[in-house]
């Protein structure tokens, strides 16, 4: 796990040196990030969240929590905590 947080922050500091990594890195982070954004317009079209519910917000937060308990802490996550966290994301971002 150390080597994969390792590498994570390489490819990001070579990134920000580099244009055409600095691009490459933008699209596979955008392709991470679809499947979370596709779930949540779904949400939005039926009605689950209100229409004005920030989306990339919620983007941002929902994978968060388990990329700090694996990468940064060391500790597994349970599949258990997944459910939770979505439901306290949606409940911030929707009030």
């Amino acid at each position: 796990m150390l080597r994969a947080a390792l590498a994570l922050l390489a490819e990001q500091g070579l990134a920000e040196r580099d244009a055409r990594l600095s691009n490459l890195h933008l699209q596979l982070a955008e392709r991470r990030r679809e499947p979370f954004h596709a779930v949540l317009e779904r949400v939005r079209q039926r009605g689950e969240v209100t229409s004005t519910t920030d989306v990339e917000l919620a983007v941002n937060l929902l994978p968060g929590p388990a990329f700090y308990r694996r990468v940064v802490a060391h500790y597994p996550f349970p599949r258990a905590h997944s459910g939770a966290i979505v439901d306290h994301v949606l409940a911030v971002i929707t009030h």
